[in-house]
């Protein structure tokens, strides 16, 4: 989940590891750029690393590390509804 105070946006990728594994964390938007240029293709594996004040990511010969901002993030369930009644369908 991301935001710049005007649009908020919400995307997910499918996890395939124990629950055990599960973490939240805030990372700084300048890292999360670095680490999508080293993502080039959707087929490619990567290995995230989170410490309890840090985070790596390697992938394609790349590695980015970064801190992790601290604090809560706000509850975004509040503002983006699971239900609507109007369907927007655009030709894109």
């Amino acid at each position: 989940v991301g935001t710049d105070a005007k649009r908020l946006a919400r995307a997910s990728v499918p996890f395939s590891g124990s629950s055990e594994l599960q973490n939240e964390c805030i990372i700084p938007i300048k890292a999360v750029d670095e680490i999508l240029k080293m993502l080039t293709n959707d087929e490619e594996t990567a290995t995230l690393s989170i410490l309890e004040d840090k985070i790596a990511v390697e992938a394609n010969e790349f590695m980015v590390i970064t801190k992790l901002l601290f604090g809560d993030y706000p509850d975004v369930d509040q503002v983006i509804p699971t239900q609507s009644n109007w369907v927007v369908q655009l030709h894109r």
